[in-house]
């Protein structure tokens, strides 16, 4: 994924709108972990969170250097999702 090998989990509804959770600096995908074990929310979301570029498992462990490469590095993510899915 543009240089990158992304660590991101996903659970909940597979046709509900997704909820892409995307940690501070530093930090990790499991910052979200309350909202994950929230059945509630999972029954009616999909739910997405990654480590951001840089930051624990996903490598290497070099930042992306902005927003906008930061973007491009979850774009292939996105696009596993068909493109009428809500993204929030």
């Amino acid at each position: 994924m543009a240089g990158y090998s992304m660590h991101y989990t996903s659970i909940g509804k597979a046709d509900g709108p997704v909820i892409l959770f995307s940690h501070g600096s530093p930090g990790s995908w499991d910052a979200w972990l309350p909202y994950f074990q929230d059945k509630e929310l999972r029954n009616k979301a999909q739910l997405i969170a990654y480590d951001r570029p840089g930051f624990n498992e996903t490598r290497p462990h070099k930042p992306a250097s902005s927003l906008a490469r930061q973007a491009e590095v979850l774009r292939p993510i996105l696009d596993t999702l068909p493109p009428q899915r809500k993204v929030i």
